[in-house]
This record gives C-alpha cells, sequence and structure tokens, in this order.
C-alpha cells in the first residue's frame, strides 16, 4: 500500500525554532503567529516521543486560561500533525489499563492535572496562581506560556529549578527492548520553552534579559549545519553526518535561542485585511509593540505609575475545588472567586455612555479595598448593548449568592436628566439592581474631582500614604488594569497653574481605539475614590468637632 505524507504548513518563525532547537528557546512572537498552535504544541510533542515516558510541563499565568484557551490551541497543533485524543494522547486520565502503556518514570500525583502520551510520557499542566501543582516537583522539560504575563522570580526560582529529571533514564528500543540510549544523550532533556509577545510593562522587560545570552555565531553555525543536513547537497558520508551530529548536540546543550517576529511574517496566512483591522483597532504603541515586534526602550509617562500588578495584582482568588469539578465550557460565575464574601456589602460603581458601559465591583474587608471584578458591554454596529446590559451581567454573575447589601456610587455623568424630570441612568441602574430583592442605597458624590486631584488621591493610597491597602483580582480585572496602564498624561496650564490631565484622546470618536481598551475603564474607579476619601475627610471633620 502507498503511505502519504501529511503536509503541514508553518512559518518562517517556526521553522527555525524547530531548526536550532535550542537548550534554552525563547519565541517572542506577534499576534496571530501561531506561538502555542505552532511552536508550543510541536516543541512539548517532540519531547514527549524522543524521551518516553518523561515527564514535562505547560505552564501559564492561570489554571482557567491554560485550560479553556492553550490546551485547546496546542490540540489543534497537534490535530495538525494527525494526532488524535483516545489514540495518541488522553486529556485528564489515564489510558485505558489494557493498552499496557508504561507509567512515567516521575510518579504522577493526580491525572486530572496531566496529559498521557502513547509512549508513556506526561505532560503535567501548571500555572502561577496555582504554584502548589509545580513546588517541590521534578520534570525533564517545561514550556512557559504568556511569558511576559510571569513574574521573573516565579520563573527563575519556582519554574526553572524544577528541571532535574532523571539524567540517567533509559530509553528503550520498542520493538528489541534494547536499551539505545539515555535522557541525558538528547538536547531536549532539561530544555525549557518560553513563549510571548513583546512586553508592554517596565516589569515585563526581564523576559528580554535572554537576548543577552545568545551566541548569534552559534546560531547561524547551526543554521548552516542543519541546512547540509536537510538539502542533501553535498551528499554526506555516514562518517560526516555523525561528525555534523556530534558538533550540533555540543553547539546546542548549553544554547539560548531568542526568535523574534512580528505579525506580517505570518501575513500569507493571515491576510492583509487582517492586518489592516489590527492597525484600526490597537493603539500605535500596542500596533508597534504586539504586531510589528518594535522593542518599546521607553515608557510613556501614565497617569496610574504607582499601579503595579506585582504590588497590587492577586493572582489566587479562584476556587479551584469547585472549577475541578466543571466542564470546560463552564461559564464563570461568584463560585468561581474566593475573594468574594456575599454577607460583606458591595460597593458598584461605574461609567455609562453610547460606546461603553462598565461596571467595577468593590468590596472594603478591614482596611483593604479589593477590586474583585469587572464587567463591561459596548455598543457598535450590530450589537447595541447600554447600561442595562451591564447591569444584567453584573445580576447574572451573582445570582443565587445571596448577596444583599450593594451601595452604588455614581456622579454627575449618571444624573444627567434628573433635573428635568426624567429617569437618570443612575436611577435606573439602581431599580434594576433592587429587583434581585436586594437593599441597594444609591450614594450620590457630585461633580467628579479634577484629574490632578484624584491621581494624588490614587498615589496616596497605592504608595500606602492613607489607612487604605488597594489590591485587585488579576483575573477578573485584567481589562481594566491594561486600560489604566495605557492611560497617559498630558501637562495643561490654566488659572491654578500647571496641571496634571488624564489623556481621553483614546475615547474620541475619532480614535482608532476600541472603547473596550480606552480610558472608559478607568473613570468608575476614580470615583469610588473620590467616594472612600470623601468618606475619610468627612469622619475626619467629626472627630475634630467632638474631640473639640
Amino acid at each position: 500500500m502507498k503511505k502519504y505524507l501529511n503536509k503541514v504548513h508553518r512559518n518562517i518563525p517556526q521553522l527555525l525554532a524547530f531548526l536550532i532547537n535550542a537548550k534554552n528557546t525563547i519565541v517572542l512572537y506577534g499576534r496571530a503567529t501561531g506561538k502555542t498552535f505552532g511552536v508550543t504544541s510541536m516543541w512539548l510533542y517532540n519531547r514527549a516521543r524522543i524521551l518516553p515516558r518523561s515527564t514535562g510541563f505547560v505552564c501559564s499565568p492561570t489554571y482557567t486560561h491554560l485550560k479553556a484557551t492553550i490546551v485547546p490551541e496546542m490540540e489543534s497543533g497537534w490535530m495538525n500533525i494527525g494526532l488524535k485524543e483516545g489514540k495518541h494522547y488522553w486529556k485528564y486520565e489515564r489510558p485505558p489499563k489494557e493498552l499496557g502503556i508504561p507509567e512515567p518514570f516521575i510518579a504522577i500525583d493526580d491525572p486530572k492535572y496531566f496529559i498521557f502520551w502513547v509512549n508513556g510520557s506526561a505532560t503535567k499542566l501548571v500555572s502561577l496562581d496555582r504554584q502548589a501543582l509545580v513546588n517541590s516537583k521534578s520534570f525533564d522539560y517545561g514550556a512557559i506560556c504568556e511569558g511576559r504575563k510571569c513574574k521573573a522570580s516565579i520563573v527563575r526560582d519556582d519554574l526553572i529549578p524544577t528541571l532535574r529529571g532523571g539524567r540517567s533514564n533509559p530509553i528503550i528500543d520498542p520493538i528489541t527492548s534494547e536499551v539505545i540510549g539515555t535522557f541525558q544523550d538528547h538536547i531536549e532533556h532539561g530544555s525549557f520553552l518560553i513563549e510571548s509577545d513583546l512586553p508592554k510593562r517596565p516589569e515585563e522587560r526581564w523576559i528580554l534579559s535572554y537576548k543577552k545570552k545568545m551566541d548569534l555565531n552559534t546560531v547561524k553555525d547551526i543554521i548552516s549545519l542543519m541546512s547540509l543536513k536537510l538539502t542533501g547537497k553535498p551528499k554526506l558520508g555516514k562518517r560526516q553526518e555523525r561528525e555534523i551530529d556530534n558538533s550540533l548536540y555540543e553547539m546546542r546543550k548549553d544554547l539560548t535561542y531568542v526568535g523574534k517576529a512580528s505579525t506580517l511574517d505570518n501575513i500569507h496566512v493571515l491576510g492583509v485585511n487582517t492586518i489592516k483591522q489590527m492597525r484600526h483597532n490597537l493603539t500605535e504603541v500596542d500596533y508597534d509593540i504586539s504586531v510589528l515586534g518594535i522593542e518599546q526602550e521607553e515608557v510613556d509617562s501614565c497617569f496610574y505609575s504607582a499601579l503595579s500588578k506585582d504590588r497590587h495584582g492577586y493572582d489566587n482568588a479562584i476556587n479551584y475545588d469547585y472549577v475541578d469539578r466543571l466542564p470546560a465550557a463552564a461559564k464563570q460565575n461568584w463560585r468561581w472567586d474566593r475573594d468574594f464574601n456575599p454577607n460583606n456589602t458591595v460597593y458598584l460603581v461605574g461609567d455609562c455612555n453610547l460606546s461603553h458601559n462598565c461596571l467595577n465591583v468593590f468590596q472594603i474587608k478591614g482596611s483593604k479595598i479589593l477590586k474583585i471584578n469587572y464587567f463591561f458591554a459596548e455598543s457598535y454596529p450590530g450589537a447595541p448593548t447600554d447600561h442595562h446590559t451591564v447591569v444584567k451581567m453584573f445580576n447574572d454573575y451573582y445570582e443565587g449568592s445571596g448577596l444583599k447589601k450593594v451601595v452604588f456610587i455614581y456622579n454627575n455623568t449618571l444624573n444627567e436628566g434628573a433635573k428635568w424630570g426624567k429617569i437618570s441612568r443612575a436611577k435606573e441602574i439602581i431599580t434594576a439592581l433592587k429587583a434581585k430583592d436586594r437593599i441597594v442605597r444609591g450614594e450620590y458624590v457630585g461633580q467628579a474631582i479634577s484629574h490632578d486631584a484624584v491621581q494624588k488621591e490614587w498615589n496616596n493610597i497605592l504608595t500606602n500614604k492613607t489607612k487604605w491597602r488597594f489590591l485587585f483580582n488579576q483575573q477578573n480585572c485584567d481589562q481594566w488594569y491594561e486600560c489604566c496602564k495605557d492611560a497617559g498624561v498630558r501637562m495643561v496650564d490654566g488659572r491654578m497653574g500647571t496641571q496634571i490631565k488624564k489623556d481621553k484622546s483614546s475615547e474620541s470618536t475619532n480614535s482608532l481605539i476600541l472603547p473596550r481598551d480606552a480610558t472608559h475603564a478607568t473613570e468608575g474607579p476614580d470615583t469610588f475614590i473620590q467616594y472612600i476619601t470623601r468618606k475619610d475627610s468627612v469622619k475626619s471633620t467629626h472627630s475634630v468637632m467632638v474631640s473639640g
């Protein structure tokens, strides 16, 4: 019977990563370049195949994203080369015993966190928000997805040191049952991969430090030698092939390779219109970084410069005892969130307009201000939404939670029309919240305070100059955080002298930026800060009056 090869397409940056096959590979590729589909999936499969009964890991910042997004992308890559679930690999359960597939050399603690391969290898799913899945473990190789969103200290101190699997583990010929090598004979053992787009924030720039470790001349030599092997020109004898293989091993065993690619490297697959759409929807800086792959050496002044994911974000808020029992497509709700207390008051504050409507969810625990959730809905042709939509999102999310007490905080922008006898958006929102049998209190803060004043209040809280400590749920509020860090500053001269203004040009109807990425998201929390600091000021005044 005639055999046919299954032809698959890979772009040049993907092919280079495999051609060079360095001990340590870092791919900094732009959007839609196939990082997970074309690189990570094949990188993990090749190591599982070359090192039978090995154990590797694949990591991302959050476990839910890993299962819902990363694994499906890898499966698409495996399917693309003809691999099938239930035949070549098994997810979250051991292969059937009757197949006689051997166990990995490293004992498996809980199969629900693993992908098992037909040759006895296994790939564990680990994440930064579930560090217990990686601590004190040993792996033979590991891949880290979305590297720029990972903390450098965790990668350096917790992930890389786990690559200490058994160097002397034997590799058995499946036909003769003879030992034909050991793990340490292969460059794949102890290797790691980091995939990411280019960093946007200063705290993400650690990933660029790997460029200093790359020996470009060695990379070029490997490409030249691999070209000889693959083209067969000139024709090589067996001794020459062995010499080339030995040279390749020596060059690769301590090599770090950093590959860069822009979205344009995949334009033949994506098409010109996709690139045009990205240019239309992204800010100039985002387009340069995430599409063109241009490194930003300097970060523009940020209105929320004191806000930091490391200092103010937390990523341990997912209730995995509940989530692990759910099917992959389950819709997120309040049961996912360990930081939500239905017995405590929820503070809601939003920003609503013709293009973007959002609600920010806060709870206060002692001296901690916790931003536990963020909902947003956009209006665009064919999908009109308004403030009713975002309130329904909130109500659906917390349905059945037993939440009773809600304080809705709003300023003059949601009170428009009230003085003419019209029903304001604030009143409509409060009515919709009350419909769920809740006790809802509206808190009107009046006119929004100046940008200069609100920035000072933010800085005081974020730098621990008040009694408050601000923290936010990284998973639920990631979109809000990105909008904050993209909010620029402009200086304006006025009667009170030069003052700081938040650059809100992204909200302009002429802006190419999507409303979700504009500064709309930042307005609600500004109002909350105005509310909380005003309450502190009133309490302080009463205290002085009593003591006098």
